[in-house]
């Protein structure tokens, strides 16, 4: 990124353009473990655990992530 920014910046705007896509739902699991948890399961590129409450506020309480490497699938 610094790279790409003058030398002398004259404002602090900046623009960050990203493309998402929706999950396949063969990749997403969640339950309900204990009032008021919610636990989500993503598998992509590693398997990706989002629980509720529990380090980003929501209007629903808490969002937690942690990220677990796969090991390599067999051919």
């Amino acid at each position: 990124m610094n790279a790409m920014l003058p030398d002398r910046r004259t404002d602090d705007a900046a623009l960050l353009l990203v493309r998402t896509h929706a999950l396949d739902p063969h990749h997403v699991a969640d339950w309900d473990v204990e009032p008021p948890i919610r636990l989500r399961l993503i598998r992509d590129t590693s398997l990706i655990d989002s629980e509720f409450p529990g380090a980003r506020h929501t209007s629903n309480g808490k969002t937690i992530w942690c990220a677990q490497t796969l090991p390599a699938s067999g051919p």
